[in-house]
């Protein structure tokens, strides 16, 4: 993974509904879900509600983003049983317009959480609105208790760099130390 860069921040999104969405269906209605592209891959999506023009989803997703450069895309698909899920309209968002540096060099935390509500564009017609609130939380030893989720993701993704390397630079050094010597060894044995 020589190409992985660290993300600069995870924003949240939360989804909060839909209103007067577009109806693809010959019988019933469609079958809405939200999800987040960026740079046009999906990087979370939330629960479909199934026959509703109107979808109440109430769903928060965090995506990690990497650049303030990055375009993100929020879309509200129909799903599908049988053939490909169906857009029923997006918006389209500049990480830029969330994510602020400070003077040190480091980003700010956007976390007003205004709600927006965008009109759904497809190709050149619009139908149906998005309701919806975007925060962005800066990689850095910011810790919003609120954010369980978060953490957790970011000591799971911590974990598999820090700890193998670190396992790796203890077990070399096993032999110089004598005093963590004799623990290291049982516990590589036991």
């Amino acid at each position: 993974g020589s190409g992985y860069v660290d993300p600069i921040g995870v924003m949240r999104f939360h989804f909060k509904s839909a209103s007067d969405l577009r109806n693809l269906e010959a019988f019933g209605a469609s079958d809405p879900y939200a999800r987040v592209l960026l740079s046009g891959y999906q990087k979370a999506r939330t629960v479909t509600f199934r026959n509703n023009l109107n979808p109440e989803w109430d769903e928060v997703v965090y995506v990690p983003v990497h650049s303030p450069h990055e375009k993100v895309t929020l879309e509200v698909m129909d799903e599908e049983t049988i053939n490909d899920d169906r857009t029923l309209g997006s918006v389209d968002l500049r990480v830029s317009d969330y994510v602020r540096e400070n003077e040190e060099g480091g980003y700010e935390v956007d976390d007003e959480r205004q709600l927006i509500s965008s009109p759904l564009r497809s190709g050149r017609s619009q139908k149906g609105t998005l309701n919806y609130t975007v925060a962005f939380y800066p990689a850095i030893p910011v810790v919003n208790p609120e954010d369980e989720e978060k953490e957790e993701e970011n000591l799971n993704g911590d974990a598999e760099g820090t700890d193998l390397s670190r396992k790796s630079t203890d077990s070399k050094r096993v032999g110089g130390h004598s005093k963590t010597a004799s623990v290291d060894s049982k516990a590589t044995t036991a």
